[in-house]
């Protein structure tokens, strides 16, 4: 179907032209910022840490929880708003709550503070996902809908990249003297410069927000009076409750592991290889950058080709990939050289980007359409509570508990994740059976 012309439903046009690009590209804007201002903690452990006198833990709640709990909670929430609502509006207010909350956590100097501040931002981001894609599709046609979702979607490197990147950067600036010449930033410490200037940025991205025209709903293809009623989904999730389990539980177990590490691993380089938290910033956004896209598309294309070639063969990715994810943490923790810890990083982020990209095809494959959207929302709301909720606190109670050394983070971090690769691992041979039940009976 050509933009401009009416799809099967009889409702308006498409919009054509250029327009619906310049939408992808303010999208891609939000989904970086967002991303930018999620991740930025994790390199701003070690000078929080001597500025405020937090611990591991602490830091850890600050990174997961606090931002994931309000996050999950609200995400069903938002999703009802962005189908009864205006979502330019919606999408509009997250960005600026969550601008908001990042450029206070600049100014706030003690934890309780920062806690609510995180639980802010995750409040914010928490409508980005259902106000975009419902966005791109009222603009994009079913047969350009992938490719502008893929170009959005994008923005997640773009944003983890940037923070760790330009988060080091600015990191290594704001420590020789003031980021921009105003009484604020030049009173403040370099790590709360470096949220002050992420906040403006995210505030800078909200009015952009406001050049995005809210489209007509379409009904797409099937009548409104064939829709699910919504409490389908739940008897389908209780009579296959043990096949969903089994299934889901390998990638949410490699999504921890990536969490993990991905909240880590800057702390890891300045304890274990005493780089300055700008440059272990940098190495790991370099890595995220330089891995971290290629990795999901050829994830999926791999995936794309098992499928292809066996029935189930999408699931096989993931004994194919995840001891490599195993190896990858264990010269983490194991090499005293940096260049072979950092080949165990690309590793990992290899492992973990390549089924994070593959999981949602997956979940398709198998889910009957009437439930399909509510089994993705499944996921992404395990996929948010267990992976960046357990990974980035986990890791500081194993190595208070059972370590009690800061310089074994590392340590800590192959003590969780070896083990739930090899969970991961275990879950195959039954969740193969489950995923060729299901895809067939779908």
């Amino acid at each position: 179907m050509r933009p401009g012309q009416e799809d099967d439903s009889g409702t308006a046009p498409y919009p054509g032209g250029t327009y619906p690009w310049l939408v992808v590209a303010i999208l891609l804007i939000i989904f970086s910022v967002a991303f930018l201002d999620r991740v930025v903690m994790s390199i701003l452990v070690v000078p929080m840490q001597r500025d405020l006198g937090i611990n591991d833990l602490q830091a850890g709640i600050l990174m997961g929880p606090a931002f994931v709990l309000s996050y999950a909670l609200a995400g069903m929430a938002m999703g009802y708003l962005a189908d009864h609502h205006n979502r330019r509006l919606l999408l509009f207010g997250g960005v600026a709550l969550w601008g908001t909350a990042t450029f206070a956590s600049g100014l706030l100097e003690n934890f309780s503070a920062l806690l609510v501040a995180r639980m802010l931002v995750g409040l914010g981001e928490s409508c980005i996902v259902p106000a975009t894609f419902s966005l791109l599709a009222d603009y994009f046609p079913p047969n350009r809908l992938g490719r502008a979702s893929a170009v959005v979607t994008i923005g997640n490197s773009v944003g983890a990249g940037g923070a760790l990147l330009g988060g080091g950067a600015v990191l290594a600036v704001a420590s020789t003297q003031a980021l921009v010449p105003i009484d604020l930033f030049s009173r403040s410490a370099p790590w709360q410069q470096v949220l002050l200037l992420f906040g403006a940025l995210s505030l800078v991205a909200a009015l952009l927000v406001m050049m995005i025209r809210e489209p007509e709903r379409r009904r797409g293809d099937a009548p409104v009076a064939d829709h699910p009623r919504a409490g389908r989904f739940l008897p389908f999730a209780l009579q296959n409750r043990r096949a969903i389990l089994l299934i889901l539980a390998p990638y949410i177990l490699v999504a921890l592991c990536l969490n993990a590490v991905s909240a880590w691993i800057p702390t890891v380089l300045v304890r274990k290889f005493a780089l300055e938290p700008g440059e272990a910033a940098m190495s790991f956004g370099l890595i995220t950058v330089a891995v971290v896209p290629f990795a999901a598309i050829g994830g999926g294309y791999a995936a794309d080709r098992l499928s292809e070639m066996r029935r189930g063969g999408r699931y096989l990715l993931i004994p194919a990939l995840a001891p490599f994810a195993a190896l990858g943490v264990t010269l983490i923790w194991l090499s005293a050289e940096y260049w072979l810890a950092m080949t165990g990083l690309v590793l990992i982020m290899a492992v973990g980007s390549g089924l994070s990209n593959s999981v949602f095809a997956a979940i398709t494959e198998i889910s009957p359409p009437a439930v399909r959207g509510r089994f993705l929302g499944l996921y992404a709301v395990l996929a948010s509570l267990i992976p960046v909720g357990l990974g980035t606190t986990v890791v500081p109670l194993v190595n208070d508990r059972i370590f009690g050394e800061p310089t074994m983070l590392d340590a800590s971090l192959a003590l969780l994740c070896v083990p739930c690769i090899l969970l991961a691992l275990a879950c195959i041979p039954n969740g193969r059976i489950c995923y060729e039940r299901l895809r067939s009976a779908r």
